[in-house]
């Protein structure tokens, strides 16, 4: 469905409106993606320290358990 205009004029202000807010748009879903991106790379970044520190917790008690064990 188009819009009919009389002037010419309102025609080309009413398409730049248009290609201006939908600009506008896709700046702010760049913006929302890049944001969601962001979070989810910190969520992973945080598990994998998580993970990083239970397994060295792990081998620092086997270690303490089989010195105990020699001695």
């Amino acid at each position: 469905m188009t819009p009919h205009f009389d002037s010419v004029a309102a025609q080309y202000l009413f398409y730049f409106a248009a290609g201006i807010v939908g600009l506008i748009l896709l700046m702010l879903g760049y913006k929302i993606g890049g944001w969601i991106a962001a979070g989810s790379y910190q969520r992973d970044l945080d598990k994998s320290r998580q993970d990083l520190f239970t397994t060295q917790a792990g081998f620092k008690k086997l270690y303490e358990g089989e010195i105990v064990v020699l001695k």
